[in-house]
């Protein structure tokens, strides 16, 4: 089921939903260490990750897909990738974004099978969460055309054309993972989208980053009234949401736009 290894934690999710199992998974997994059939490797931070060998799990795999349990374990793969991608991509602190990275890297292969069995089953909401969860880890790692491919994907299923907030994350995450590769004009539609629905929410956050994204779309693309405009904009929102350290980045787009329309005692 696990795609590049798992973490205990990972087993215990996917592999007991039930809670029903009659040996302990501990046990369970040193025995198949001790039998070669599967590969136990320490990382850096002291956890150990499970690795099992690609002939032994292809057939796994197979014994799987003939069992009653192939939907309910896929499903529970799919949950544990959920929650793991939207636990890391919460956790903001900068001291550990490094490390941050690292376990979204050892964990991407997982990812992207869990997506694409959320693409396949059609299930939007959860679908467009891990993708969303996901994107900032593919403009890190430059996966920007992967990221574009399966949020692509996941907008186009079925009942994710619902003006949520997931949707609205996931148009967020494409039109920035666009503007990466400098399709400004399929990114601009994917924030202005991701915008309308923001103002539908009342979510004034949400309207705010967008209005930020659009602004530096048209700064790098030389329109800077359009991008002084909009980032005057977003201003006003970070202060009525009274986020300073949003105030503050907001200020520095302004004033090095401002500087490019040549006016610097304003930018002062």
């Amino acid at each position: 089921m696990f795609g590049g290894g798992c973490s205990l934690e990972g087993v215990e999710a996917v592999c007991d939903t039930k809670r029903d199992l009659d040996l302990d998974l501990l046990d369970g997994m040193a025995s198949m260490v001790d039998k070669s059939l599967l590969q136990q490797v320490e990382q850096a931070n002291g956890e150990s990750r499970f690795v099992m060998l690609e002939t032994i799990r292809e057939y796994a795999r197979e014994k799987l897909e003939a069992s009653s349990e192939e939907t309910l374990t896929k499903r529970a793969h799919a949950a544990y990738c959920l929650v793991l991608a939207e636990e890391e991509a919460a956790d903001q602190s900068g001291t550990e974004a490094a490390e941050r990275l690292e376990r979204f890297a050892l964990e991407h292969d997982n990812f992207r099978a869990g997506l694409e069995w959320l693409i396949e089953t059609g299930d939007a909401e959860w679908g467009l969460r891990l993708g969303a969860a996901l994107f900032r880890f593919w403009e890190t790692r430059e996966y920007l055309a992967e990221g574009r491919d399966r949020l692509g994907k996941l907008l186009k299923v079925a009942g994710a054309a619902a003006p949520t907030k997931a949707r609205a994350r996931a148009l967020f995450a494409a039109g920035v993972l666009a503007g990466e590769q400098g399709d400004y004009a399929s990114a601009d539609a994917l924030i202005r989208e991701n915008l309308d629905i923001a103002r539908q929410l009342r979510d004034k956050q949400g309207v705010a980053v967008s209005l930020n994204a659009l602004a530096v779309n048209a700064r790098d693309q030389g329109d800077v009234a359009v991008a002084n405009s909009l980032f005057e904009e977003s201003l006003v929102l970070w202060r009525e949401l009274g986020d300073q350290k949003a105030v503050a980045r907001s200020l520095s787009n302004l004033a090095n736009v401002v500087k490019l329309q040549g006016d610097y005692p304003r930018a002062r």
